[in-house]
Order: C-alpha cells, then sequence, then structure tokens
C-alpha cells in the first residue's frame, strides 16, 4: 500500500472515530445503566476500542460477509413489565422488513417489544366503558332543602335508602320499592326545624337524625320509635359518622363531637382543628382514623388513639371540602372533593399526610363513592355541570360521565349496597338511580322487584 493511500486510511479512521465518540458516550452510559443477563463487565477503554475497531472501514469489510452468514446474537434481559416505571405512549408497530440482528431465541426484539408495550398498555390503560345515560328509576322529592352543606341521602347496608325533605324523613325499601315515614321533626311547623343530615348505623336498621336546629335522634325503623336524642348542640349538624358504638357528628360551630350512644351523659369528646363549618366526616372502615373536611377548605386527619389534635392538616383544596371517601382496598387512601372555587378531586396517602394524584373534576364535587368491583372512584357534581363523572384508579383514566344528570345541581349521592346503582338528590326534586353495570357485559341479577315507574316520596 502506498504512502498515500495510508494517509487516506488515516483521515478515514480519524473521520470515524471523531464521528463516534457522541454514539460511543451513549453506548457507554447505557451499558453501564443496564444489567444485561450474561454479558461480562468491560471498562471505558475496552468499548472504546471496540467502537473504534468496528468503525475501521477496513475492518467492516472484511467482517461484512461474515456477518450476512451468521446470526448476530446479543444477550438481553427481557424487559420485565413489572420492573418497567414508564408507559409507552403510543403502540409500537412491527415492520414488515424488521431486522434479525437482534433476537433472543426464535423471538426477535421487534417482537419482544411489540407484545411487551401491548399487555403494559392494556394493563394500565383500559378501554372506557359504557353505562346507560338516562336513569332506571325517579323519584319525585319536594320539599328538599337547597343547601350544599346538608347530608340527607343515604342507603343501608339492608337495602332502604333514607330522604331528609324538609323536617320529614322517608324510607325506601330497595327490595319492594315500599315508601315509609320515619319521622317528621316538626308535625306543627312551629319550631322551623328541618332535617340537615342522615346516616344508618352499619348492618342495622337503625338510623340517626340530625337537625339545623342541633338536635340529633335516633330511630328503629321496624318498629318506628325512636330509641334516644342526643342533645347539647345549639347550631345545625352537616355530617354524621359511626364508628361502632361511637357517633361523631360536625357542625356549624366548627366543632366535632364524639358521642357514646350507650351512656346517658353521651358527649366524650369535642375536636377543635376547624375555622368553618364542618360539613364532611368519615371513619375509616378500621375505626383508627377520622377525615373531616370544612368549609375553611381543611382536610384533617384524626387517630382515634391519640389525643385531641389532628394527626395531618391537609390544605390543599381552595373551597369547602364537604365528599370524603377511603379507599377500600387502600386502607391508608383517601380521596377528597372540593367545592365550586376549587373544582378538583385530591388524593392522599394518609400516613405521611401527602398528596398522590388530582382529578380536574371541573364542577362542584358534592360526593365521592369508591366503587370496589370495578376500582373506580364515582364524584357526583353540582354548579356548573350537574354530572356523574367516574375515574378508574389508580390511573384515574375517565370512563364516563353523565352530562346534565339533574337540571339542577346535584346535592347529595349514596351508592347501593351491592355497589350497581348510584342514587342523587339535586335542586330540582327528584331523586334518580343510575345504573353502574358496564352495557357491553351482561348484568348480574338484582334481587329487586321494584317497578321502574316514577314514584312520589312527598305526596303519599
Amino acid at each position: 500500500m502506498s504512502v498515500s493511500s495510508l494517509k487516506d486510511v488515516e483521515n478515514m479512521n480519524s473521520t470515524a472515530i471523531a464521528d463516534t465518540t457522541d454514539s460511543t458516550r451513549h453506548v457507554t452510559t447505557f451499558l453501564h445503566s443496564r444489567n444485561f443477563e450474561g454479558v461480562t463487565e468491560c471498562n471505558d477503554s475496552t468499548i472504546i476500542q471496540n467502537t473504534i475497531q468496528m468503525a475501521n472501514p477496513l475492518i467492516l469489510k472484511e467482517q461484512s460477509a461474515a456477518i450476512k452468514n451468521r446470526n448476530y446474537k446479543v444477550a438481553v434481559e427481557p424487559l420485565s413489565p413489572k420492573k418497567s416505571t414508564t408507559i409507552p405512549d403510543r403502540f409500537i408497530s412491527k415492520s414488515r422488513t424488521s431486522s434479525k440482528l437482534f433476537s433472543t431465541g426464535n423471538q426477535t426484539r421487534t417482537d419482544y417489544l411489540v407484545q411487551y408495550a401491548m399487555n403494559n398498555i392494556s394493563q394500565t390503560a383500559p378501554q372506557m366503558r359504557e353505562i346507560p345515560h338516562k336513569p332506571e328509576r325517579i323519584l319525585d322529592a319536594p320539599g328538599i332543602v337547597d343547601d350544599f352543606y346538608f347530608n340527607v341521602l343515604d342507603w343501608s347496608s339492608t337495602n332502604s335508602m333514607a330522604i331528609g325533605l324538609g323536617s320529614t324523613v322517608y324510607s325506601w325499601n330497595g327490595d319492594t320499592g315500599d315508601v315509609a315515614v320515619i319521622t317528621n321533626l316538626d308535625p306543627q311547623e312551629l319550631t322551623g326545624q328541618m332535617v340537615s343530615c342522615v346516616k344508618w348505623i352499619p348492618n342495622s336498621n337503625n338510623i340517626c337524625v340530625s337537625s339545623n336546629t342541633g338536635e340529633m335522634h335516633i330511630f328503629d325503623t321496624e318498629s318506628g320509635s325512636r330509641i334516644r336524642s342526643l342533645r347539647g348542640r345549639n347550631d345545625r349538624v352537616s355530617a354524621l359518622s359511626w364508628n361502632g358504638n361511637i357517633l361523631s357528628s360536625g357542625g356549624h360551630d366548627n366543632t366535632i363531637w364524639h358521642h357514646d350512644v350507650r351512656q346517658k351523659y353521651h358527649k366524650i369528646m369535642e375536636l377543635k382543628a376547624h375555622e368553618g363549618e364542618v360539613c364532611g366526616l368519615s371513619w375509616r372502615s378500621d375505626g383508627r382514623v377520622l377525615a373531616s373536611g370544612g368549609n375553611d377548605n381543611l382536610v384533617a386527619l384524626w387517630d382515634s388513639r391519640l389525643s385531641s389534635r389532628p394527626t395531618h392538616q391537609l390544605v390543599e383544596h381552595e373551597a369547602a371540602v364537604k365528599a370524603l371517601a377511603w379507599c377500600p382496598w387502600h386502607s391508608n387512601v383517601l380521596a377528597t372533593g372540593g367545592g365550586s372555587a376549587d373544582k378538583r378531586i385530591h388524593f392522599w396517602n394518609t400516613n405521611i399526610g401527602s398528596k398522590q394524584n388530582t382529578i380536574e373534576a371541573e364542577a362542584q364535587v358534592t360526593a365521592l363513592h369508591w366503587n370496589s368491583r370495578s376500582s373506580e372512584i364515582i364524584a357526583s357534581m353540582g354548579y356548573p355541570r350537574n354530572s356523574i363523572g367516574i375515574w378508574s384508579y389508580p390511573n384515574l383514566m375517565k370512563q364516563t360521565e353523565i352530562k346534565q344528570a339533574h337540571e339542577r345541581r346535584i346535592l347529595s349521592a349514596t351508592l347501593s349496597p351491592d355497589e350497581d346503582i348510584l342514587a342523587t338528590c339535586s335542586a330540582d326534586e327528584n331523586i334518580k338511580f343510575w345504573s353502574l353495570a358496564d352495557c357491553n357485559k351482561k348484568r348480574r341479577k338484582r334481587n329487586n322487584t321494584c317497578p321502574l315507574n316514577r314514584v312520589s316520596i312527598g305526596r303519599i
């Protein structure tokens, strides 16, 4: 070879080395960032030397024929969906002329990436499901009070729904469709008492009814008798939550009271943390943590085993927090919904008091419910959408929205014990029942013989 030819080769090698400098860095970083099974460790100089040799045109020319006659294999660690923390943002399509250079056994690397992307997306991004956007049943509810802070709708574990209309509480039997009066707080219309909150005792036919004057009464709905009264408050009670024999009440006076209904002197503790009306209360299923929401935009967490001070104060909302719901399958996860100036649903890790995620609901959130059968969060909303929204959890993909479910804002919502039906009450004086069953799946048979026509509660 002549001197000029050697110089040309040297120049070509220099150019190749310069062109591969950036790619060499990427190769070095990539190999150090992955722990490939079956690949021995090597230092940077070995990688650079091998890269330079591969870039030499003379060596490439000599190796090209050999590459055509053999299957060049690289030991690659299978990509495990469990180890991956990233989600592909689109499907990866396989080319008809995909290369066979990178293969693992009989399956090419391209094939494996396609299968991995398909599996990963199908697991984390389920398709939107379809539910009926027309109610199964409508009940007339004349006299319902249009007040955001009232909680006058609740469905019992024995399949009876209670609704407070003015001063009267009615029960609707989900099995027979029968309607009955539980109580009337002001039969002569002399005291101005109105029902502000109703709450069934779990696994019981007994219910607590509170009023705008601060009185609370417990009724046995089977016998129609009043079991006892809980007095002491002087202003309306907006929220109730049961924890065994302990009843917690939140009021317009910014306080939370714990009542032991077995004792004559029922008030056993008073909690103070809010600077506004306590309009939301919810005990966790294990009875150890109480969540409270207030008109001061604050969510407070209270440990039943500790002192009267909250363990965490959650301050992300910008409006009153009425909607509170504990996740049934992740006991430390709490969902909270804000009012008309906030329009957000936050998800919290209550063990450390940190926010996990947020849904922009774009409307006043009046109630939240978890559907454990479909792993979803359900929100009823007031101004300006008057709608029902459903999101899957934990990816928070919106499954559906029933827009303008009522003519006026939704005030409260409650879920049936079998989680098949959501009932909503509105300022338009209607109670509507919405099926949550997927239209594409066969709905399981329900024990319900009630006719599907319009029924009037308040005009019986």
